[in-house]
């Protein structure tokens, strides 16, 4: 448990921030620290937060972060692959590697669902190990397209879909 600057007898704090004396309700519940409620105000937190969220550098890393917690939890998976380097592809990648349609690397909302060019790790070879060498940031709709096909069938399945659509003349 952290030290934590205590309320006053009046029930205020002081944010070590801002310097404002605030009461209970300007502070996050917060187990960490003995007064029970976290150091900086909800107004310091709110804008610290938004400040990072910002950076080019957070989102990739947040991404990078999420996708292998993701995929970590999946059974029989082996992750060969650190965070610093998934940031890195990610940073690098700003296009889709099958489509070529820009990325949105914004955060969704939550309770709606991923656009479809929202950036998703694929692997190359469906195989349960991943690492570098074996996968690509790709959009939300071609991964979602290709499922668990190779990159082969993958590549025939498109073929097939042009070769339809010009035969219908739509």
């Amino acid at each position: 448990m952290r030290n934590a600057v205590l309320f006053n007898k009046d029930g205020l704090k002081r944010c070590p921030k801002c310097k404002l004396l605030l009461s209970k309700e300007k502070f996050n519940k917060s187990s960490k620290y003995k007064s029970g409620y976290s150091c900086w105000c909800k107004d310091c937190i709110n804008k610290i937060s938004a400040f990072h969220e910002n950076k080019d550098s957070y989102k990739h890393r947040r991404w990078a972060l999420n996708t292998i917690k993701t995929h970590s939890k999946r059974e029989g998976y082996t992750v060969n692959i650190s965070i610093e380097e998934l940031q890195t592809l990610a940073k690098n990648t700003k296009f889709c590697s099958y489509c070529g349609r820009e990325l949105n690397w914004e955060r969704g909302t939550k309770g709606k669902s991923p656009k479809s060019e929202n950036p998703t790790l694929d692997r190359i070879y469906n195989s349960n190990i991943m690492n570098l060498s074996n996968c690509k940031i790709v959009c939300m709709r071609c991964n979602t397209t290709k499922g668990y096909h190779t990159m082969k069938e993958f590549i025939e399945y498109c073929r097939s879909v042009v070769n339809h659509y010009d035969n219908t003349n739509c």
